[in-house]
């Protein structure tokens, strides 16, 4: 199986990162490539939320859930439905203060 890594510096505290990164419902507004984010669990953020995702070109689209939040250090997606044409593998996201006072995000998944 193939795994992509991303990184990037990001100048704001771990606590805004963590937050954006958090709000289940809110990925259309960070991500070009999404139309929506619909909360479909009764909590909006943290460990068990849940969403579905529909993709900008409407073809495509998938289900995931938390299933790993450590608060201001690591979060994981899982989708567990989705229409792509390759089978899905957890998300993997990581918030960690830099020794340059920047804050890194860092990303694994498929």
């Amino acid at each position: 199986m193939t795994t992509l890594h991303s990184e990037i510096a990001i100048d704001a505290p771990v606590e805004k990162i963590w937050k954006i990164l958090t709000a289940v419902g809110e990925l259309q507004k960070y991500d070009p490539t999404v139309r929506t984010s619909t909360v479909t669990s009764e909590r909006p953020d943290g460990l068990g939320a849940s969403r579905r995702v529909d993709m900008e070109d409407g073809k495509h689209w998938f289900e995931e859930a938390v299933t790993v939040c450590n608060q201001n250090e690591a979060l994981t997606y899982s989708a567990h439905e989705l229409q792509f044409p390759y089978r899905s593998s957890p998300t993997q996201l990581s918030v960690r203060a830099d020794w340059q006072s920047n804050e890194r995000f860092a990303g694994n998944g498929i």
